[in-house]
């Protein structure tokens, strides 16, 4: 896979993924959306040392999966498979180191190794760099009865009406607060996922 293949993303959040065939031996399995595994031999790439490092890569599905017959065909994954390049190309070599993410591609019929078991429950946590999204908000209408505000904050991208209202045969009070917005990923490499149990 060369980088300029992945560098555009196709559809939202799946800028630096590609798609694989997966053999999971035989029979129905499911292979869920955030599953993690690795592939024997494919060791992780530092881009930045230009030298392979000493663990496997580790790669997300990313989407819901069935494989039949123990095949499953076009599974997303992150990220994508990109081998620092022998290609002919020189500005295809830079390419291609520069954005490496692991050391060789897999041989054909290496094992795939599932890092949580079958059913397993684990509970994820998230650190993510501020880099790692994007979001945008809008204003909303101003409301046509009572008393309304918009508030744009600075600390967070996020613009926030408050409406407020009274009820005059009980002398409720009511306040609510509304946005709207829109989230994305734009680079899951600065994304770090915590398995917990």
């Amino acid at each position: 896979m060369h980088y300029s293949d992945v560098a555009i993303s196709p559809a939202p959040g799946q800028y630096m993924t590609q798609t694989v065939t997966l053999d999971i031996g035989a029979g129905t399995e499911t292979i869920t959306d955030g599953e993690v595994f690795t592939i024997a031999g494919v060791f992780a790439y530092d881009n930045r040392l230009q030298a392979a490092l000493d663990h496997l890569q580790e790669f997300r599905v990313i989407g819901n999966y069935t494989a039949t017959a123990g095949n499953a065909t076009l599974v997303r994954i992150f990220p994508a498979m990109i081998i620092p390049s022998a290609f002919s190309n020189t500005a295809q070599v830079n390419n291609d180191t520069a954005h490496a993410t692991v050391a060789q591609a897999p041989t054909d019929g290496a094992a795939v190794t599932w890092i949580t078991g079958t059913s397993a429950v684990v509970k994820p946590r998230a650190i993510l760099n501020k880099d790692a999204i994007v979001v945008n908000t809008a204003d909303l209408i101003m409301p046509a009865t009572g008393i309304g505000s918009r508030k744009a904050l600075t600390k967070v991208p996020l613009s926030v009406r408050m409406w407020q209202n009274s009820v005059f045969n009980t002398g409720e009070h009511q306040v609510r607060f509304d946005v709207a917005l829109a989230a994305n990923v734009v680079d899951r490499r600065r994304i770090v996922r915590i398995n917990g149990s």
